[in-house]
């Protein structure tokens, strides 16, 4: 009798799971392409990115990727990735959605396998287990590294199996973990998190582990195999990128220590765990109660041995190092000591925050014994995770949108289908009768030209040869030179080589500006082959460009006006 009442009460968790996930299914079938899916850093640059790869039959080849004027199939992504695999299999909408879906499942899945290995009296406390990896799962973070964040806590659970059976089967399966992770973005961190559990349990038990060392050692062996081509072009490829030149804005202390605490409250865009609202105010109670009880009982010692308590650390470690690693002083310092990862991305320790705090909230509700309050703590916090209208929150976003269509006004967002307006293009490059000649984007995102088949100058890449940098400033010097924000953010950083405009804004969906100025260097355009431009405006200064108007476009399914122009 005892047994089916508690498996009646567990029984709510897994249905509420189960008709969560149904319902975000549902919602995708229906809206289909009409859905919100966020541009920045998303289908501004990788959607783009694995479509040219696919469409010009680059994934396991070599060639040029025609964007920025043709640039190496090594800077994009590895063929050996799962994430990738899907975009190889799959329409890129399709595999974005799948790729999403996934994630939100391994979320659960590995939050599940790991809390099985260390929480006591696990069947009773699985189901709000689950709950806090469907949280994870459901977190706004960075599309492209989605399988890398579901990850971790899978990563979590082999090292523990590692250490606790020494069974080599584990080291093996260690090998093969890179398929879901990224080098830069996961890898290099958790060799360096690896290292120093490492050192703390050769302190702790006056013994080496030396598994954990060769864990290290078979994850990147796992990680240079899987990203050959990354590796390659960082270590052996001999040509320097535009990262090698970014630079830093002078922090102060206080500004350091501001970014110290934005991080800690608020994560980072790319790695936003939405914790301050339900999972900070109660994990902050918890450490409180947690060690003042350790005190009082006098029992201090189990304070540095409380799992509990080393996740805050880490937390704090990391948001520590994603503003230290915002600073010229430390830039400099990796580019004297370790020219190889000058450029390399350090802040993105901050990455491991949105695990390390969904798996420490899992800690303190399987430490409740009120069973009614850590469900109604979970809720909560899982009600602050779909409604905060981060940038990668499809959730919220389109509810958003939702409420506009409801409402009949205008939605501030693109949807798929209209960031991209494959049908637009596809009349604009048969009228014209496009035949992959160079063009540039004006007043859009050049990724709406590169999904659409048309090779471009311009582009989003945060890692190319710095040669190019320097020939695609000439065309767009005639802008920089007026444009101070513009020069800024290209000269220190590079990554959007974009035909700026301080007239007009490129993000914008509903773009009220009809006509603006290009001011590019035409001789220098024609110089490195281009041919069209498509711009959202009419551009004033055309006939001084030397450029011929071809037509203008719109499309009752799309939010654009394109201009069309053509090179005399």
């Amino acid at each position: 009798m005892d047994i089916n009442k508690k498996r009646k009460k567990l029984r709510w968790e897994y249905v509420f799971i189960a008709l969560f996930l149904a319902a975000l299914i549902l919602f995708v079938v229906i809206r289909g392409e009409n859905i919100y899916v966020a541009s920045f850093d998303n289908m501004d640059s990788n959607l783009a990115w694995e479509k040219m790869v696919k469409d010009n039959g680059l994934y396991a080849g070599d060639g040029e990727v025609p964007m920025l004027g043709g640039v190496d199939r090594n800077y994009f992504s590895s063929e050996f990735k799962l994430y990738t695999w899907i975009y190889m299999l799959l329409p890129s909408f399709a595999a974005f959605m799948t790729g999403w879906f996934l994630s939100i499942v391994m979320a659960i899945v590995f939050f599940w396998l790991v809390g099985k290995e260390i929480f006591p009296d696990f069947e009773s406390k699985k189901g709000i287990v689950m709950l806090c990896g469907l949280m994870y799962g459901l977190l706004p973070t960075f599309p492209f590294s989605a399988f890398g964040f579901a990850s971790l806590p899978l990563l979590l659970w082999l090292m523990i199996r590692l250490y606790r059976t020494k069974k080599p089967i584990y080291l093996l399966a260690l090998l093969f973990y890179p398929v879901l992770s990224g080098a830069s973005n996961f890898g290099a961190f958790i060799c360096g998190f690896i290292i120093v559990a490492f050192v703390i349990d050769w302190i702790a038990n006056k013994k080496p582990a030396w598994r954990l060392l060769a864990a290290v050692l078979v994850l990147t062996v796992g990680y240079a195999l899987t990203q050959w081509r990354l590796f390659y072009n960082m270590l052996f490829s001999g040509v320097p990128t535009i990262r090698t030149a970014f630079s830093a804005s002078e922090t102060s202390v206080l500004d350091f220590l501001k970014n110290v605490l934005d991080a800690f409250l608020k994560g980072q865009n790319h790695s936003y765990s939405l914790h301050r609202f339900v999972v900070l105010p109660v994990c902050a109670l918890y450490l409180v109660y947690l060690n003042v009880g350790y005190v009082r009982r006098k029992e201090a010692g189990k304070i540095v041995r409380d799992p509990f308590n080393w996740i805050v650390v880490w937390i704090v470690f990391n948001s520590v190092m994603y503003a230290l690693d915002g600073t010229p002083a430390f830039k400099s310092f990796i580019a004297t000591v370790l020219p190889p990862l000058a450029g390399f991305s350090f802040a993105r320790t901050i990455w491991f925050n949105p695990f390390l705090w969904y798996f420490a909230f899992a800690i303190v509700l399987c430490r409740l014994t009120k069973k009614k309050l850590r469900a109604a703590v979970a809720l909560l916090a899982l009600g602050a995770v779909c409604i905060y209208p981060a940038p990668y929150n499809m959730i919220s976003q389109n509810l958003r949108i939702i409420k506009a269509e409801v409402t009949n006004t205008a939605p501030a967002d693109f949807t798929y289908r209209e960031f991209y307006s494959e049908d637009m293009f596809e009349r604009i490059k048969s009228d014209v009768g496009y035949n992959g000649e160079w063009s540039v984007a004006f007043g859009m995102h050049p990724a709406v030209l590169e999904y659409n088949g048309i090779a471009t100058l311009d582009g989003y890449l945060s890692f190319y040869p710095k040669e190019y940098k320097a020939k695609f400033r000439e065309l767009i010097e005639p802008e920089l030179e007026t444009d101070e924000a513009n020069r800024q953010y290209f000269d220190n950083w590079g990554g959007r080589a974009y035909v700026f405009s301080d007239e007009i804004v490129y993000t914008l969906r509903n773009m009220e500006q009809t006509e603006a100025d290009m001011k590019i260097d035409p001789e220098v355009f024609r110089e490195m082959g281009g041919k069209y431009v498509f711009s959202r405006v009419s551009v004033r200064n055309a006939d001084e460009l030397g450029l011929d108007e071809l037509g203008v476009y719109t499309d009752e399914s799309s939010p654009y006006t394109i201009h069309v122009y053509v090179a005399e």
